[in-house]
């Protein structure tokens, strides 16, 4: 297999939060040994780690709909033939101790940088200005310059 025929993917999980620690560790080597075993490289990882989650899960264990609240949550960045990343889905879709899983195609880039969010800057309204003395002190205005200079500019506009 060339380069060419290889795909990055990235496979994004959760596991369920009723596995012991071990077992978390013997699932992320199970998915790492998968990719290996089919003729891919890892790229990069994330060890899963718990969380909340944003909403519940179920999974049926047992015939019965058991709900989830947290999980732990870790993905794996590959390098695979598309010939036989259908293999890593299966592996996932059997796996029980899988809640969740998702398996994208991506790019070659550095994962583990993570650039800096600048904060929000905030809009200042005219109401929100208080008045400087700078602001406070006005020029006097001249009118009959500055009518001289809108005829000039009505004129100019006429011979257009």
């Amino acid at each position: 297999m060339s380069k060419k025929e290889k795909t990055i993917y990235e496979i994004g999980y959760n596991l369920l939060p009723t596995i012991s620690e071990e077992e978390v560790a013997k699932e992320v080597g199970k998915i790492k040994e998968k990719i290996v075993s089919l003729g891919g490289e890892v790229i990069s990882d994330e060890y899963p780690k718990q969380i909340k989650l944003a909403y519940e899960m179920s999974k049926e264990i047992d015939n019965k709909n058991v709900w989830f609240t947290s999980a732990y949550f870790g993905w794996v960045k590959f390098e695979i033939d598309t010939a036989v990343v259908s293999d890593i889905k299966k592996m996932a879709d059997t796996n029980l101790n899988f809640l969740r899983f998702i398996l994208i195609k991506t790019v070659r880039e550095n994962t583990l940088y993570t650039p800096k969010v600048s904060k929000p800057t905030r809009r200042v309204y005219s109401e929100d200005v208080a008045p400087t003395e700078s602001t406070a002190e006005s020029l006097p205005i001249n009118e009959a310059e500055v009518d001289k200079k809108i005829e000039e500019l009505i004129e100019e506009d006429a011979d257009l």
